[in-house]
C-alpha cells in the first residue's frame, strides 16, 4: 500500500516538470515529509478543454465516491489496487474518465520485523520526482456546501528491489506512461491497465528510519535520517560449566 509519502516540491516546479498548462492553487502547500491521508495534496489532472491540457491543483487524499453517504469513507479509500481498479464500483468510472498523477519525492513503507513494523524511506536513487498514478472523484454533500474533490493512489505488487521491505508499492509512471495516463481520449482499460505494472528494479534505494514517522504530527527532513535497527546480541557465555563438565 501507500499510506505516507514525501512532497517537498512547489507548484511552479511541478508545473514545469509535468508540462502543466494551468495552476489552480489558492495557497501553495508547505513542504511536507510525512503526507498522510485526508490531507490536501498536489494533483496533476487531464482536462478536456482545448486551451488547457493539464491542470495542477489540490485534492483531499482519500477518494469519496459520488454515491457515498458521507465523506468519511475517504479515509478507507486512500489506495486503489491495480488488480481491481477496473472492476471495483468506487474506482472503475474514475479509471476511464478521471485519472491524474500525484507528484512525490519519496514514500514510506513498514517492514514486518520480530520487534514490530520497522519504517523505511524509499526513493529514486539520489532523489528525483515520482509520478504516482491516481484516480479522482467529485463528491457533493447532500446537506449542501462546495463539492469535494478527492484522490486515491494506485498500488501494485512490489518490484524485486522493494519487495524485501513491503509486498506492495505505489504505481510510479515514467514519462511515456504519464502521457497515456493523462490523455483524456484514452478510455480503454486494455491500454490503461498495462501501465500499472511495478517499476523496474534498478534505480531505487530504501533504508530504515526512526519511529518518529509513525506519528502524523511529526514532520521535517530529519525523518529521512537513517536509523539502523538494533542487532540481536549473541547469548552470553555460560557463567558456570554444565554438571559433570
Amino acid at each position: 500500500m501507500c499510506g505516507r509519502y514525501v512532497s517537498t516540491t512547489g507548484p511552479e516546479e511541478l508545473a514545469a516538470a509535468y508540462a502543466v498548462d494551468d495552476i489552480v492553487v489558492d495557497e501553495p502547500l508547505p513542504a511536507r515529509w510525512n503526507v498522510a491521508p485526508t490531507q490536501p495534496v498536489y494533483v496533476v489532472a487531464a482536462r478536456r478543454r482545448p486551451e488547457v491540457r493539464r491542470q495542477l491543483g489540490t485534492m483531499r487524499w482519500g477518494l469519496v465516491p459520488p454515491w457515498a453517504e458521507s465523506a468519511s469513507v475517504g479515509s478507507r479509500m486512500i489506495n486503489a489496487r491495480a488488480e481491481t481498479v477496473a472492476t471495483k464500483r468506487a474506482f472503475r468510472s474514475a479509471l476511464l474518465h478521471r485519472r491524474c498523477i500525484v507528484p512525490a519525492d519519496g514514500f514510506w513503507e513498514w517492514q514486518a520485523a520480530p520487534e514490530g513494523k520497522r519504517p523505511h524511506a524509499i526513493r529514486r536513487s539520489g532523489g528525483g520526482p515520482l509520478a504516482f498514478a491516481g484516480v479522482w472523484e467529485v463528491w457533493r454533500d447532500p446537506a449542501g456546501g462546495p463539492p469535494l474533490r478527492t484522490v486515491a493512489i494506485l498500488t501494485t505488487r512490489a518490484n524485486g528491489a522493494l519487495e524485501p521491505v513491503h509486498h506492495r508499492m505505489p504505481v510510479v509512471l515514467d514519462e511515456a506512461a504519464v502521457a497515456v495516463w493523462l490523455d483524456p481520449a484514452v478510455n480503454d482499460p486494455r491500454r490503461l491497465l498495462p501501465l500499472l505494472e511495478p517499476s523496474p528494479d534498478d534505480g531505487w534505494e530504501a533504508w530504515p528510519v526512526g519511529s518518529a514517522v509513525n506519528a502524523v504530527a511529526n514532520d521535517g527532513p530529519g525523518l529521512l535520517e537513517r536509523v539502523e535497527p538494533p542487532t540481536r546480541s549473541e547469548p552470553p557465555d555460560a557463567l558456570f560449566a554444565p554438571p559433570g563438565g
